[in-house]
């Protein structure tokens, strides 16, 4: 159980934020199944399509398989929006239809991973509540941070503090379909900084890799 619990009216709280994860998943479904239509025109008829969902100022724009970053950035706030709110009750739906847009490599360890953190949640009976505070698109890791609180909720001892969090997302577009490649979770504000660092290490060291791998000109003309 985490700490740092407290009473701040448990039955009433409990209620508002269980009709907060209901509210959430509903509306994130209804747009998701939006969007995913948008997607199949996009595909049938090869056209560039522009959209403004409700409640954005931004243009989402898939052409291509390509999307910008206001499509990426909404698509990670869906993500985390239904991953961050699972619970026991919600499990099946939400695993469902994020596995939609989840690269397939990805399905078995995902499951694996919800299935351990439900258990954990019946254990100490408690449910989660994940609030999206702020995103961003970083286009030099191509990757959307996702920081907000989290929150364990409890019939006996009500609504843990916020607990800081942050979620990265890669997403792109398959068959103008979105299609989460990779995520990941950890405590605290953004790593901005350190995952650059990282991905630009990653990369140097694959060119090295297929520098090493690639010969010389001189080794194919001895060779030959």
């Amino acid at each position: 159980m985490a700490k740092g619990k407290t009473k701040r009216g448990s039955l009433k709280s409990f209620a508002v934020a269980v009709q907060y994860i209901e509210n959430n998943k509903v509306s994130n479904i209804i747009m998701a199944i939006a969007l995913v239509l948008f997607g199949w025109q996009t595909v049938k008829n090869n056209e560039r399509i522009i959209l403004v969902p409700p409640n954005m100022a931004e243009e989402m724009v898939i052409a291509n398989n390509n999307a910008n970053a206001a499509t990426k950035k909404y698509w990670a706030d869906w993500f985390v929006g239904l991953v961050g709110n699972i619970n026991p009750n919600s499990r099946d739906l939400i695993v469902e239809d994020v596995k939609r847009i989840l690269a397939p490599s990805l399905h078995f360890k995902f499951e694996e991973n919800i299935d351990r953190h439900i258990e954990m949640l019946r254990l100490q009976e408690v449910q989660e509540i994940f609030i999206v505070k702020d995103s961003d698109y970083i286009a030099e890791a191509d990757i959307v941070w996702v920081y907000g609180d989290k929150e364990e909720l409890s019939r006996k001892d009500g609504r843990s503090d916020p607990m800081p969090h942050t979620y990265e997302v890669k997403v792109n577009v398959l068959n103008g379909s979105p299609v989460i490649d990779s995520y990941r979770v950890y405590p605290g504000a953004p790593q901005i900084s350190k995952r650059i660092t990282e991905i630009n290490q990653s990369s140097l060291k694959a060119n090295q890799a297929e520098m090493l791998a690639t010969p010389t000109k001189q080794e194919s003309n001895e060779d030959e």
